[in-house]
């Protein structure tokens, strides 16, 4: 019988295939100490280059070797059935039924065949059971019995799987064909279960659906020519249906790819979730319960394809908790995922939120901590000073909920001594001391962050409005006016800008009239007369139930549509008649008479715009439609 080959992917999409990047050089080191060298040159994240090694070492053959790589990149990579299965393969080689380690491979695939859904490690599960079960003249029942059981179980677990399940079907019937019968109850028996494991396997979606029917046919006429056309009319109808519905499947994963580089492919996920939005949809008429087990498998998958995407796994996650309400399956879940992707944050944060949720301080801060460690030794990140600062913010703020203030200044303590940490971590503390009735601990801690952060300006904003929100005028006028100094050294225009808003601002609710007079004075000596009306301005606006009255008022004026407001353009139309109108529209004939040295500059502007309009009848058209008002607010003037 013929098994069908592993899938291949047609027509993968272009923009979602990355050429391999070079990597660490491990196929051929020179000896053991080259060995060990190149193993610990691969970055534990780099899955392409730690495959590539163990499949190196698996030929070399050094079992110390062996158990020691594949123990660390299993540390992480937890859900790679296939490595499991590789790892395992190699345990059972050249061993006896006296010599294998039954104990350590019976462990191991407790410990990972509940979680995995990978074709390949089932397939070494039964064939470790058939290994440990020969079949002898005077235990072949019972040996047969066994493993009858354990396909039954992996069939039960991976046998819908769509891609690879072929595989696991060809080993099943396989192992039928090779029964060596001694009667003709067990002929009959065996024949029974050939005919019984073919109809399943093609009562299932399946990417070789076509040739495993093939195969079901090729059996029945095998046996009996005769006898074959009514069972295979029979269950025709149905394989028919199936096969509707598996080319529909075939479509919809089309180019779903293992991915193994850290990179976000959206439509690999968008794929994955239009298949379980399909499963869900229940196309296969089938129970509740089997529609779950399916949706179930398709996450599982989900996650062994793309395991470098923490958004897989969160997906993942959240299914199990609300949809399943299987709190202990979920948890192992994200414990994988997290073990998986160490650095994702959308996963570190999971971990904190459940550890929270049990009180366990210690593995609150052991999560975050060693994700921060994580990205302090990495090379990857550029701007790992700011990602590790937000890391602290993030842990100060969950220790603060979970423990006390005491626990949060410890984790103060160990953030300053990060020597690039910045001024958000001080901020975070100090706020939180604040909101523990630590106000003067709070002021500290932002004096503190003054020495380092005096030129960061949002530091100090965020210092001024704390004093704000404290009623210490006293100290807020002494520091925006030691900030506007040190700004003033620096040449640093915009920051200037932000404090004197942030100081008129202030003035205008509880200071005076001079305090502001003495403001607009200090301004315009810095940025000039000119930008007085934009400081002014910026102290007035304020957009109240969503309306902006500075640019209501003052901006632009909002004019109502009639048809004495539109202006007639033609090809023919002068420029002189429209600039009259544009004075009548925009104003009033004793402002004009008030104001013509304005009226004759906007004028002056306005025909030189206009004598630079192309002259073509498609843009005279469009001018003509739009009224003076429209005209005026589109060209700023």
């Amino acid at each position: 019988m013929s098994i069908p080959e592993k899938r291949k992917v047609e027509n993968e999409d272009p923009d979602e295939y990355t050429p391999e990047p070079k990597r660490t050089q491990v196929e051929a080191p020179g000896d053991e100490n080259e060995q060990d060298a190149a193993e610990k040159d691969i970055v534990l994240d780099d899955y392409r280059a730690w495959e590539k090694h163990l499949n190196y070492i698996i030929c070399q053959g050094n079992e110390e070797e062996i158990n020691r790589s594949f123990e660390k990149f299993l540390s992480q990579y937890c859900n790679d059935g296939e490595k499991w299965a590789d790892y395992i393969e190699f345990k059972m080689k050249d061993k006896t039924l006296e010599t294998v380690d039954r104990i350590w491979i019976e462990s191991k695939f407790a410990k990972v065949l509940p979680k995995i859904y990978s074709i390949k490690l089932w397939r070494r599960y039964v064939k470790y059971v058939e290994f440990i079960n020969p079949i002898t003249p005077d235990n072949g029942e019972k040996a047969r019995s066994t493993v009858f059981k354990a396909y039954k179980f992996a069939i039960d677990t991976v046998g819908n799987d769509f891609f690879k399940s072929d595989e696991l079907w060809g080993d099943y019937l396989r192992y039928l064909y090779n029964w060596q019968t001694v009667n003709s109850n067990e002929s009959t028996t065996k024949e029974g279960m050939i005919r019984s494991v073919l109809k399943k396997m093609i009562s299932y979606p399946s990417l070789k659906l076509e040739e495993n029917w093939n195969i079901f046919i090729k059996f029945e006429a095998d046996l009996n020519i005769n006898k074959s056309r009514k069972i295979i009319a029979d269950c025709t109808p149905e394989y028919l249906k199936i096969k509707s519905i598996n080319d529909e499947l075939k479509k919809l994963t089309k180019n779903i790819t293992e991915l193994k580089d850290r990179r976000y492919v959206k439509r690999q996920l968008v794929k994955w979730q239009k298949w379980i939005e399909w499963e869900k949809e229940n196309h296969l008429k089938i129970s509740p319960e089997d529609v779950d087990r399916r949706v179930n498998y398709v996450y599982n998958l989900s996650v062994q394809y793309c395991r470098l995407i923490p958004e897989v796994w969160f997906n993942y996650y959240y299914y199990l908790i609300l949809e399943r309400n299987d709190k202990t399956k979920s948890i192992d879940i994200l414990e994988m995922g997290h073990s998986v992707n160490p650095t994702s944050l959308l996963l570190c944060n999971e971990m904190s939120r459940y550890y929270e949720s049990k009180g366990d301080l210690e593995k609150v801060r052991k999560v975050w901590l060693e994700l921060t460690e994580r990205i302090e030794k990495s090379k990857t990140y550029s701007n790992k000073d700011e990602i590790v600062s937000y890391l602290y913010c993030d842990l100060l703020k969950v220790v603060n909920r979970i423990s006390n203030i005491k626990e949060v200044r410890n984790i103060f303590k160990l953030a300053r001594k990060y020597m690039n940490i910045k001024w958000n971590v001080y901020v975070t503390y100090a706020m939180i001391e604040y909101y523990n009735n630590e106000a003067k601990i709070a002021n500290r801690s932002f004096a503190l962050g003054m020495q380092y952060f005096k030129r960061e300006v949002h530091f100090v904003e965020k210092y001024l409005d704390f004093l704000i929100d404290t009623r210490d005028m006293a100290n807020f006028k002494k520091v925006i006016e030691i900030s506007i100094e040190n700004f003033k050294e620096v040449s640093d225009d915009r920051a200037l800008k932000i404090l004197f808003n942030k100081y008129y601002e202030v003035e205008e609710r509880i200071g005076d009239s001079e305090s502001m007079n003495s403001l607009i004075t200090r301004y315009s000596a810095l940025f000039g007369k000119a930008k007085i009306s934009n400081f002014i301005r910026s102290g007035l606006k304020n957009n109240f139930n969503g309306v902006d009255v500075v640019r209501i008022l003052d901006e632009y004026k909002e004019i109502a549509e009639s048809n004495d407001s539109d202006v007639e353009i033609t090809g023919s139309g002068s420029v002189t008649s429209v600039i009259e109108g544009l004075k009548e529209e925009t104003r009033p004939a004793e402002e004009n008479k008030r104001e013509a040295n304005e009226e004759n500059e906007l004028m002056a502007k306005l025909q030189g715009f206009l004598q630079a309009l192309p002259k073509d009848a498609q843009i005279q058209e469009q001018i003509k439609v739009l009224s003076i008002g429209q005209l005026m607010d589109h060209f700023g003037v």
